[in-house]
């Protein structure tokens, strides 16, 4: 595993297939759990390799195992990744309403458990419903985002502000656009990404 967790962080994907097939393969007393996060990490090499059909097959397999073991499905985090982890792949394959039922069921098991991935999952609610240019509906979930991310300054934080100021610009409330924009920047210079910062109003001008 470790082995494949090092050419995952280092993007050779396909070694790190490789290491984690063979992983999994050789364990011959391993829990159930370890063989999911073994598919899981499979799974997101594949969804990296643009592999997305692929990808998503095996978190669906991963979530049904899943579902089959927990004791509680309102309350277990793992079903809420393997639910996020499914409804990215279908977002990315653009069968949006397929994902937001994903992350709906996610965020309900995050926010039950107060478990901070409940960001995560509505900002990608919010992109869902972006692209289906439901943009209220879309603002409401980056909003909850950016509430439930309050407490930490980085980069997901400044994404979910640039994810609700392009809402606002869709929308024609273009002062509190700016506002977020804004905020994008000063969160982007607090961390050091200069770089970003200084392209905000950059890729705003060109969506």
């Amino acid at each position: 595993m470790e082995t494949g967790n090092t050419h995952y962080q280092t993007q050779r994907y396909q070694k790190a297939v490789k290491c984690y097939q063979e992983a999994s393969n050789n364990s011959m007393n391993a829990t159930y759990e370890l063989n999911n996060n073994t598919a899981e990490f499979i799974g997101h090499c594949m969804s990296s390799l643009k592999k997305h059909e692929k990808a998503l097959h095996i978190y669906e397999a991963v979530l049904e195992r899943r579902s089959n073991e927990t004791s509680d499905p309102r309350t277990d985090r793992t079903l809420a990744l393997s639910h996020e982890n499914a409804g990215i792949c279908l977002h990315r394959l653009e069968r949006f309403e397929e994902a937001m039922t994903k992350f709906e069921i996610a965020k309900d098991i995050c926010n039950e458990i107060d478990d901070p991935l409940a960001a995560s999952t509505a900002n990608w609610l919010g992109a869902c419903f972006r692209k289906l240019k439901k943009y209220e509906h879309a603002l409401k979930n980056f909003k909850e985002a950016i509430e439930k991310r309050q407490q930490k300054t980085d980069s997901m934080l400044a994404s979910f502000d640039k994810n609700a100021g392009i809402c606002l610009y869709k929308l024609e409330r273009f002062e509190e656009a700016m506002t977020k924009f804004e905020i994008t920047k000063y969160i982007y210079n607090e961390i050091g990404d200069s770089l970003a910062a200084s392209t905000v109003y950059y890729r705003f001008l060109n969506m």
